[in-house]
C-alpha cells in the first residue's frame, strides 16, 4: 500500500504538471521520448519546489504545495498578458492620452504589488 501511495502521488503530480504546462496534447511513443518528457516534468516540479527558497517574493510558498505556487504563477502570467495587451491596444492615435496614462498607472501598480 505504501508503494501504491507513492506511485499515486507521482502519477497525480505528473498529470498536473503536464496539464499545467500544456503538454497533455504532446503524444509520444518511443522510450527515449517518454524519458525526456518525464525529465522535463521532474525539472519543472523541482523548480517549483526550489523557487520559494531562491526568491523572497515567493517565500510564503515554502510550506505550500507546488500546485499552489503553480496556480499563483499562472494567475500572475494571465494578469500580465491581459494588462500588457490592454495597454498596447490603448496606445493608438484614436484613444485619448488620459486613458493611456490610467492604463499605464494600473499596469505599473499591479506589477509593484506582484
Amino acid at each position: 500500500m505504501k508503494l501504491y501511495k507513492l506511485r499515486w502521488a507521482i502519477e497525480t503530480n505528473y498529470y498536473e504538471q503536464k496539464t499545467f504546462w500544456s503538454l497533455n496534447a504532446y503524444r509520444i511513443r518511443r522510450q527515449k521520448d517518454i524519458e525526456h518528457r518525464v525529465n522535463l516534468v521532474n525539472l519543472v516540479h523541482s523548480s517549483l519546489k526550489m523557487l520559494p527558497y531562491l526568491d523572497d517574493h515567493f517565500a510564503k510558498y515554502q510550506d505550500a504545495s507546488p500546485q499552489e505556487l503553480r496556480s499563483h504563477l499562472s494567475w500572475q502570467i494571465q494578469r500580465e498578458i491581459f494588462l500588457g495587451t490592454l495597454v498596447s491596444k490603448a496606445q493608438t492615435a484614436k484613444n485619448p492620452t488620459d486613458l493611456v496614462q490610467i492604463l499605464c498607472k494600473l499596469a505599473s501598480s499591479t506589477s509593484e504589488v506582484a
